[in-house]
């Protein structure tokens, strides 16, 4: 880690944000031990903040620790990713519905905006731009769906579901399927302020997403038995 970066991080919640995002962005990889000391020196700082981030990175579901071993990323397979499937299903369902009848007028706008930014990145090619954008879309729903509970829900399972595909990214390519106005119809349903037509809309979105995801990587379809 560069003198830089470090000298920006102050907090231990700096420390774990930026732990997170190397294990979401691939920079440690499944099965890296999360040494205390080690960590401790780069990020120039104590044990404390380093024990709590792992205790949270446990949390998370990123991390496992391993009776005398300690922790380290953890490795996940083609199961979990069709459970994130049918988590994000619920949680995202419930949070447009939500939405549809909580938003209020500049919130909608703001959503057009996300919107506008995926269909942006997708038109420059830019992969890492358009998750960005992506998972800012459906954060903005949830975080004004009126329930900070299931914001934190919608958060914990993208940072999950971002963590498997850009895994299995890096040995694949961009899902083909993916197209400019992906969300037009999501986006039009939450903003309707009719919560079944927002429900069902997000329903729909999603399971088109995976299913994308399920012939671009040659998965099985297991996700209607789960």
């Amino acid at each position: 880690m560069s003198s830089n970066r470090t000298a920006s991080i102050t907090t231990s919640a700096d420390v774990y944000k930026d732990i997170r995002s190397r294990i979401v962005d691939g920079g440690l990889s499944p099965g890296s031990r999360l040494v205390q000391r080690q960590l401790a020196a780069e990020y120039n700082t104590s044990n404390s903040p380093i024990i709590e981030c792992i205790r949270r990175l446990e949390g998370d579901g990123l991390v496992v620790s391993i009776p005398g071993l300690g922790a380290e990323v953890r490795e996940f397979n083609q199961q979990d990713l069709f459970f994130l499937c049918k988590l994000r299903e619920a949680v995202d369902a419930t949070g447009s519905a939500l939405y549809a009848v909580n938003a209020n007028r500049i919130q909608r706008r703001e959503l057009e905006e996300c919107a506008k930014r995926c269909d942006e990145a997708l038109l420059a090619g830019d992969e890492t731009g358009y998750g960005q954008a992506d998972i800012s879309l459906h954060l903005h729903i949830a975080e004004h769906s009126g329930s900070p509970l299931l914001c934190h829900f919608v958060e914990s399972s993208y940072i999950l579901s971002a963590t498997v595909l850009n895994r299995m990214l890096a040995e694949s390519e961009w899902p083909a399927d993916i197209k400019i106005g992906e969300h037009d119809t999501l986006v039009q349903a939450a903003n309707s302020g009719d919560p079944k037509r927002a429900r069902n809309a997000a329903l729909d979105h999603l399971r088109h997403g995976f299913h994308c995801v399920i012939e671009a990587f040659g998965l099985d379809d297991v996700t209607d038995v789960l």
